[in-house]
């Protein structure tokens, strides 16, 4: 992947969130109060879960010994990819899309790791 490819790719991204009526709080404006109000803390209460199922998520990995035991490398993908999701779906911020970006990476590094002992 080019960096101008992956340049395109944001600026797609870009202008689907400015265009999602969902995923934008300009969307909100010419509503009425109570509407807005019901929207935010559907918001907010969708943000919190998501962020409360990546820490469950986060404590389940880290009680793994992936690094000791081969056999747990998958579940450990398992649980990286989750993390990553959720994360994605919280989206509050750049801060959250680094956080994604590096539990698919440990998942896609778990996951090569594993297919190594496989064809050993």
């Amino acid at each position: 992947m080019t960096i101008e490819n992956n340049e395109d790719n944001h600026d797609e991204t870009n202008n689907v969130v400015q265009n999602n009526p969902f995923l934008n709080d300009s969307t909100y404006v010419n509503t009425k109060p109570q509407l807005q109000k019901l929207a935010k803390s559907l918001r907010d209460a969708s943000l919190s879960y998501y962020l409360s199922q990546a820490r469950r998520a986060k404590r389940k990995h880290s009680n793994l010994n992936h690094e000791r035991f081969v056999e747990l490398l998958p579940l450990s993908a398992r649980y990286c990819f989750k993390i990553a999701v959720f994360y994605e779906f919280h989206q509050h911020g750049s801060d959250s899309n680094s956080k994604s970006l590096k539990y698919y990476i440990e998942a896609y590094r778990n996951i090569m790791e594993y297919y190594i002992h496989l064809t050993q």
